[in-house]
């Protein structure tokens, strides 16, 4: 399939979700909403390329 994007760096107010944000400063919520984030990326990734990846399993989606 098509990249969909290449980075060098980061800008993080696009690049980290708002409600990692939020559960961050709250002190309370950050796994449950990586993990929720996480399952979105692997439903994102099954529906673009049919492949489905395991939510149990590390994922790097940018590596040097």
């Amino acid at each position: 399939s098509e990249i969909t994007a290449i980075t060098n760096g980061i800008h993080l107010g696009t690049w980290v979700d708002s409600a990692m944000i939020k559960a961050a400063e709250a002190g309370k919520g950050l796994w449950d909403t990586h993990l929720k984030n996480k399952k979105a990326l692997i439903k994102f990734i099954k529906e673009r390329n049919g492949v489905e990846l395991d939510a149990d399993k590390l994922i790097i989606g940018f590596a040097r």
